[in-house]
């Protein structure tokens, strides 16, 4: 599947959201999703288990806040944007990303 097709299904379903729950942010979800994989598969080439850290704590935080917006993109942004920014930094230093061809 081409990467502008994701995109556009990434940008859709935050249009979506944003169309039948206008007053919450949820809209924003998909968006910060299609980022964090993207950040995470293309870009930092992070692997399975970080990423299986990372969304095992996104889903926690979504379903213990779901009835609440305005906490859950707290909670976003004090657990899991830290937590993603640090499996980041880790696999960086761990090992190099983008290896040196001989």
């Amino acid at each position: 599947m081409p990467d502008y097709l994701i995109y556009l299904l990434v940008l859709g379903a935050a249009l979506g959201l944003y169309l039948l729950m206008p007053e919450t942010f949820y809209f924003l979800v998909p968006l910060y999703i299609g980022v964090t994989f993207y950040l995470f598969c293309n870009v930092f080439r992070v692997g399975n288990a970080p990423e299986a850290l990372w969304y095992t704590v996104f889903i926690a935080v979504s379903l213990l806040t779901y009835t609440s917006p305005y906490l859950y993109l707290f909670l976003i942004l004090v657990v899991c944007v830290p937590l993603q920014v640090g499996i980041i930094i880790w696999r960086q230093r761990t090992r190099n990303a983008y290896p040196r061809s001989s």
